[in-house]
């Protein structure tokens, strides 16, 4: 009988972790609204990354791609070609002291948060591109 029980409760976990999987993706698929946040940036770590305050994670500019800074680039990735340091400088002057406003699309693999974010009213990640200081990337930025 304990084996019953044991196969019925793992059955249900996996029922409905498959569940919460579908309708996140389901939801993303079909346009649900990202939540919208507020976004004090402490600091900026290269063209498509920095840390908001408030969160234990770095968060990824939605849709681009920035050179990565020395040392970063994974061994047998094809990264993003620039000056790591210009792009990063550029994100830094879009942002100045504002407080961002983004929407949190999704997380991605390593736990961060990706956001699409407005400083002033400009769209950090169209920005960036049109500046040639980061590229797109996933095909998902609409500018």
């Amino acid at each position: 009988m304990p084996s019953r029980i044991s196969f019925a409760i793992v059955l249900s976990f996996c029922v409905l972790a498959f569940a919460t999987m579908f309708l996140g993706a389901y939801s993303m698929a079909f346009g649900q609204e990202p939540q919208t946040v507020m976004c004090r940036v402490k600091w900026v770590h290269d063209g498509d990354t920095f840390r908001c305050d408030g969160y234990a994670k770095s968060t990824r500019l939605f849709g681009v791609d920035a050179p990565e800074m020395p040392g970063a680039c994974r061994q047998g990735r094809v990264c993003t070609p620039g000056d790591p340091y210009a792009s990063k400088a550029y994100l830094e002057r879009l942002i100045g002291n504002r407080t961002l406003e983004c929407d949190h699309f999704e997380t991605d693999h390593y736990g961060r948060p990706v956001m699409r974010c407005w400083a002033g009213g400009r769209d950090l990640s169209c920005a960036m591109v049109k500046a040639g200081m980061a590229v797109e990337r996933y095909g998902r930025l609409n500018c």
